[in-house]
């Protein structure tokens, strides 16, 4: 399930001109529950293995542009983005790998965060 994946986004990012949000520490946080009760959302942790793999994809596919012909292949610009979309879509309490997991969309804010470029070029 994941090469395909992969080898998609090299496709799309030899392409150029694409625009690709991932979630490397793996998308959604999800709630914990305290002792009273509560539910408090922790942030998941930033997985810097995941980013270096894009990172490499993105020149293998500046490669591949470049060998096929491209006198300007594509650049790949990374730029890291924050999303909190709990209110509006708010995860299960648990993971579940299962193709199908209830979901349920309600009305609530959403925010949206960009950060500087990532310099360090692919």
């Amino acid at each position: 399930q994941t090469m395909p994946t992969i080898s998609k986004l090299q496709e799309l990012l030899t392409e150029g001109g694409q625009c690709v949000w991932v979630a490397p520490s793996g998308g959604r946080d999800r709630p914990v529950v305290e002792e009273d009760g509560s539910k408090e959302f922790q942030i998941s942790s930033f997985d810097t293995k995941s980013v270096e793999m894009f990172r490499l994809i993105a020149q293998k596919a500046g490669k591949e542009a470049k060998k096929a012909g491209g006198d300007n292949p594509p650049t790949t610009h990374f730029f890291p983005v924050a999303m909190l979309t709990r209110k509006l879509v708010p995860p299960p309490d648990t993971t579940d790998s299962t193709v199908g997991e209830k979901r349920s969309a309600k009305r609530g804010s959403v925010g949206l965060s960009f950060g500087p470029e990532d310099e360090q070029r692919a």
